[in-house]
């Protein structure tokens, strides 16, 4: 049986369309139909774009736990937050940590919790080491949000 590219794109909307009502029938009730506050938190995970320059400022010097998985865990400093201003349009900030020496954390996606900001996953690198410890940084370049002038409130 061959389909017309009408018949096609008329079926695939359907299985759409009822694909996506069967994932709504899975939110609770109470999720249906709201929008997230800039706090917007999934199983007390912070969102990615409610991170912003102004959330990590107050905690240079303070301690995160990384996690790479249930049986990893090491803490890093933060060291330094700097922004850039070179667009108005862009927020542009980076993140230095301070870790031991060993382990050496390969460049990727890690888990970063912080009793204050919560929990929440980013990408950092190795960018520098000596004896006393290596050096981890995250980059945020992204364009400016109304989200990004308020950061999130405790977890």
């Amino acid at each position: 049986m061959t389909r017309s590219r009408r018949q096609f794109i008329v079926a695939s909307g359907a299985a759409a369309i009822s694909f996506g009502l069967t994932q709504t029938a899975q939110l609770s009730p109470s999720m249906i139909g709201k929008t997230h506050s800039p706090a917007r938190r999934r199983k007390g995970i912070v969102m990615l774009e409610d991170l912003n320059q102004k959330v990590f400022e107050p905690h240079v010097h303070s301690v995160f736990t990384v996690s790479d998985g249930p049986a990893f865990r090491l803490p890093l400093e933060l060291t330094q937050v700097t922004g850039s201003a070179s667009d108005p349009r862009i927020e542009s900030f980076s993140l230095l940590f301070r870790g031991p020496v060993d382990p050496l954390l390969p460049q990727k996606i890690y888990t970063f919790e912080h009793p204050e900001i919560g929990t929440f996953s980013i990408f950092i690198v190795p960018v520098g080491q000596d004896s006393a410890g290596t050096t981890y940084q995250a980059i945020f370049n992204r364009l400016k949000d109304q989200r990004s002038a308020e950061p999130p409130q405790g977890p």
